[in-house]
């Protein structure tokens, strides 16, 4: 029998976790804070996730959620660039997207019973032969690493991009400076967060792009135009960056003008135009050029 989920999956799921029942193997990528309230493990179970040092500086599995789970006797292992959601037990196995946090996002998950499930339960056992159980020391490690001081909460949205507020530009030119296997590791990242922030923020949607993890003056509140292929974008205010091990994830908003400019209309405008190479932001700083490319899109 198979039963598709799509809304509150962990209320149908924590209906297996909390009658009697035989051990299960969790295997959840990333393990949130509170997760232990999503997914009422116990002395017996196991834990696989992703818990390197890298996961756990970026926010994405909390290692106080895994000291709990490592308290009430749940054997905790963890898999390096795991990305599977499953929760396997004798008689079931449930395979989705949702990773335990309570995120918001839209989630897809199945319950397979019987027969269906032995399989799944085999696969996750043999990760938990393959990969070292973490102690209760190695977790403590974990605890000290640096995490994010900053956690996005909900706030209400900025009002319009004023173009008055703009003191000073950056122009970008968007190269395909990240190689395949950079944005293949950021895609399910970049779709969360991208949801995530829209979300959290009342905006319905902000652009985005991919940028160099160098210091650049990309900040929260900075004013950017962006350079590329065909006709460049309107002044756009920074909203959010957000840093990966090899590269970051900015989202902007394009002020609302009468019109855009062109890139000769740029190039006429900013003195040091062709001198500008595209690898780093060329800054204008001086009010009066700023003012003249402002001017364009008027």
């Amino acid at each position: 029998m198979v039963d598709f989920v799509t809304r509150a999956q962990w209320d149908a799921i924590q209906k297996d976790l909390r009658p009697k029942r035989s051990p299960v193997t969790a295997v959840v990528s990333f393990v949130g804070k509170g997760a232990e309230a999503l997914m009422p493990l116990r002395r017996g179970d196991r834990l696989v996730c992703n818990a390197d040092d890298a996961t756990i500086r970026r926010g994405l599995t909390n290692p106080d959620a895994l000291k709990r789970f490592h308290q009430k006797g749940v054997e905790v292992y963890s898999v390096v660039g795991l990305h599977a959601k499953v929760i396997a037990g004798k008689d079931f196995a449930w395979v989705g997207s949702a990773n335990a946090s309570d995120s918001g996002y839209l989630e897809a998950t199945v319950r397979l019973s019987a027969t269906a499930a032995k399989p799944i339960r085999r696969w996750a056992d043999t990760l938990c032969r393959e990969h070292r159980q973490l102690t209760g020391m190695d977790i403590t490690q974990l605890q000290k690493l640096p995490r994010p001081a900053r956690v996005w909460a909900p706030r209400p949205p900025r009002t319009e991009a004023d173009l008055s507020q703009v003191e000073r530009l950056r122009l970008l030119w968007l190269g395909d400076w990240a190689d395949e296997a950079q944005i293949e590791t950021g895609e399910a990242e970049r779709e969360q967060l991208l949801a995530s922030h829209a979300r959290q923020s009342g905006v319905s949607r902000w652009n985005w792009f991919f940028w160099s993890t160098s210091v650049d003056g990309l900040n929260e509140g900075s004013w950017v135009v962006i350079a590329g292929p065909g006709r460049p974008s309107r002044p756009a205010r920074i909203e959010r960056s957000s840093l990966y091990p090899e590269f970051r994830i900015i989202w902007y908003r394009e002020a609302s003008t009468p019109r855009r400019a062109t890139q000769s209309e740029l190039a006429d405008a900013i003195p040091k135009w062709w001198d500008w190479y595209g690898d780093m932001p060329l800054v204008v700083n001086r009010r009066s050029t700023v003012n003249r490319v402002l001017d364009l899109y008027r």
